[in-house]
């Protein structure tokens, strides 16, 4: 492990030369990798000396996504494919739940979520452009889906990018366009009325049985925060899983801001007090919106910290934190 990340710094090194512009960048992540490695060897349950190797590796993906350009057609490709695999497994009648491999349908809405809101970061950083389609998309398939969060966080990005659409017509045109929008909506619903209940109905099952409960995830909530309280150790270097409500739920945590404390420990605080301060400083307000969501959605499972799709989340912060080459963009 010492000499691959020896060559990972090398090869940031020769990449992009660290300079006053970036070093407190590579701090920040070098203080991270540092910071869950002490931790781990406090723990030592589930200890995994990987996470410095992922730290390093955000380090490296999210410095080349800030100065080189990637753009929003590998991210349509990363959706198209993603969209069609999709259907593919719901016309051939395979279980919500198999549809990817370990991995449960909530997570087929995240990650049709996550590309998403790569897809939207990119055509607005480089095209100057916001479309509503792709949030209407992730809409569809996390309504397929059924998941009670996938349903709330899409519907929030699809809302927010109709809103911020709006912002930028004038009030003759956001009458036109929404008579219209009314318009063809009650033609659809009136012609598929049937199909449409059906649709809703098992989509929308879930709210039905369970509502805004947090079945099993109030569980562990109330455990975590219980183990916090109890223990001073435990607040500082983050919870060890060793208590048995822990092991009914296979060790997940369904939350990722308690997967940051646990991880991270007291200094999971500092990264949730980062969030805020980029939320709330004078910036691009588009970019903190995709934030926001994202942060909603990763409150009802441990989608974020430490997996490779953190690299989105610190993406959007830094996007924020350090000036680029290009200028806030505006929709058109």
């Amino acid at each position: 492990m010492p000499v691959l990340l020896a060559y990972l710094f090398v090869v940031f090194c020769i990449e992009f030369r660290l300079t006053s512009k970036n070093v407190s960048y590579f701090a920040f992540f070098l203080g991270l990798s540092l910071i869950s490695g002490v931790f781990f060897v406090f723990k030592i349950f589930f200890a995994n000396s990987s996470l410095l190797i992922y730290q390093m590796f955000f380090c490296i993906i999210v410095q080349i996504m800030l100065e080189k350009k990637i753009g929003p057609n590998v991210f349509f490709v990363l959706l198209s494919i993603f969209g069609i695999y999709i259907l593919y497994h719901l016309l051939i009648g395979t279980d919500l739940d198999f549809i990817l491999y370990n991995r449960s349908r909530n997570m087929v809405s995240f990650y049709f979520l996550i590309y998403t809101v790569c897809y939207y970061v990119e055509d607005f950083r480089w095209n100057k452009h916001v479309s509503i389609y792709p949030a209407l998309f992730s809409t569809v398939v996390a309504l397929l889906m059924i998941g009670r969060s996938g349903i709330i966080s899409s519907l929030l990005l699809l809302l927010f990018i109709f809103v911020y659409q709006l912002s930028k017509l004038s009030m003759i045109s956001i009458v036109k366009r929404t008579g219209i929008l009314i318009l063809i909506l009650l033609s659809f619903f009136y012609y598929n009325y049937d199909l449409i209940t059906l649709f809703f109905d098992n989509s929308f099952s879930r709210f039905a049985e369970f509502g805004m409960d947090l079945t099993g995830r109030q569980d562990i909530m109330d455990t975590y925060l219980a183990l916090i309280r109890n223990n001073i150790l435990y607040f500082i270097i983050g919870v060890p899983l060793i208590d048995p409500i822990f092991a009914v739920y296979d060790f997940n945590l369904h939350n990722s801001l308690f997967s940051a404390h646990y991880f991270f420990g007291f200094f999971g605080f500092l990264l949730y007090a980062l969030f805020f301060y980029v939320i709330c400083k004078p910036g691009n307000y588009f970019y903190k919106g995709l934030l926001i969501i994202l942060l909603i959605r990763a409150f009802t499972d441990q989608v974020f910290f430490i997996d490779f799709l953190d690299i989105v989340i610190y993406y959007l912060v830094f996007l924020q934190l350090i000036k680029t080459e290009n200028k806030p963009c505006i929709s058109q």
